[in-house]
């Protein structure tokens, strides 16, 4: 009965660790960058997003901003 208890809190352990290792980077508009005159919905529809998952901006800095805002800034 232990040893039940035990593997079943190793298999726990090691699906919470391994979640996050297993998060991507997604590089916004890919080579194109976040940018004006892109489709975005398409680039998005190629993509299998996950909780954890990250969204990188690379954009010209003076042109393009980008803001984080949390859910009540939203």
């Amino acid at each position: 009965m232990a040893s039940t208890a035990f593997l079943v809190a190793l298999f726990v352990v090691v699906a919470m660790v391994a979640a996050p290792v297993m998060a991507t980077d997604h590089w916004v508009g890919d080579d194109k960058g976040w940018t004006l005159n892109f489709d975005y919905k398409t680039w998005a529809a190629t993509k299998e997003f996950r909780v954890g998952d990250r969204l990188i901006f690379k954009y010209k800095v003076g042109a393009h901003n980008v803001y984080s805002a949390d859910e009540e800034a939203f």
